[in-house]
């Protein structure tokens, strides 16, 4: 991993309370990276020559977990989404009962309602009775021994494994590494800024969660094309960050991330939202030093120097 963003610290011996909560920050971010390769899709499951269930199958039934958890008071729409990638890791092991699952959809929502429900104990915070889930979410399509059955498969194929990263937790990380606004900057209050393009970025991913081939990208994958993506279909939204914070997030997040692909691209392509947006006029161009692996430079100068 590369250093921590010099942006980011502070020279101060004793750090301000706000520096530490930098540094929880960028250490909460490494360590989802080193993470998420242990809590990846392994298999592309839908190709299977003997799977009968299709992508409309697997959207229909991923929805309704959407449609459980408003159902349920207090329970944040992630909870869906980790159930959904509980449900994705799930069907593509050697559990003979997600084998089964893709050739019968009755079988498939059966794994379905186990991952929801796994997904609802462990990140939800709510316990969920069997009886309950049976009759008043399955409306008896399920018995309660069944349910438990399923749930306890599925724990066994993923190995336990059921505390990976969310896109979700990526969004609020990425967005930890924004530079707090300066007083002459023009740009709204920082943090309600922040929060805005959160919830519309996690918007984004609860939308894209529904579509098997993006579903099977990684977490921190769906997090930057969220982010990219509100900023780029939203002028309302981008009108809340000055070209120079967002400048100075591209330095911040070069400086912490580990330089792989997708960083790169992100990092791109928020060079690209701040040059097409600001600078695309003869006033003002932006430059970019990228002899390195990702932009480790960016400057503004006119564009008659």
């Amino acid at each position: 991993m590369n250093s921590r963003p010099s942006s980011l610290t502070m020279e101060n011996s004793r750090p301000s309370s706000s520096t530490t909560m930098e540094h929880q920050i960028i250490d909460h971010l490494q360590f989802m990276q080193a993470q998420e390769p242990h809590y990846q899709i392994s298999a592309d499951y839908l190709s299977s020559s003997s799977a009968t269930i299709t992508a409309a199958d697997r959207r229909a039934v991923c929805s309704w977990s959407y449609q459980i958890i408003e159902a349920l008071s207090n329970i944040n729409r992630e909870v869906a989404c980790i159930g959904i990638s509980y449900l994705d890791r799930f069907m593509a092991t050697s559990s003979p009962m997600a084998m089964a699952a893709l050739t019968t959809r009755h079988e498939y929502q059966l794994a379905t309602v186990a991952c929801t429900v796994i997904a609802i104990k462990n990140r939800g915070g709510v316990k969920l009775g069997s009886d309950f889930v049976a009759n008043e979410i399955c409306h008896s399509l399920y018995t309660s021994d069944e349910i438990d059955v399923m749930e306890m498969e599925v724990m066994q194929a993923l190995t336990w494994k059921l505390n990976g990263p969310s896109p979700h937790e990526f969004i609020d990380a990425l967005l930890g590494l924004l530079p707090a606004s300066s007083e002459d900057d023009s740009s709204v209050n920082n943090a309600s800024s922040s929060l805005l393009l959160s919830k519309h970025s996690k918007k984004q991913v609860e939308a894209a969660v529904l579509d098997y081939d993006l579903a099977l990208q990684s977490s921190l994958s769906l997090a930057y094309a969220a982010i990219l993506t509100s900023l780029q279909t939203s002028s309302v939204l981008l009108d809340h960050f000055s070209p120079m914070t967002l400048i100075n997030w591209t330095l911040n997040i070069n400086s912490v991330m580990a330089g792989s692909r997708m960083d790169k691209i992100f990092v791109k392509g928020l060079v690209d939202v701040v040059r097409t947006s600001w600078f695309s006029s003869p006033t003002f161009v932006v430059t970019e030093d990228l002899n390195g692996a990702m932009p480790i430079s960016i400057t503004l100068k006119r564009s008659n120097e």
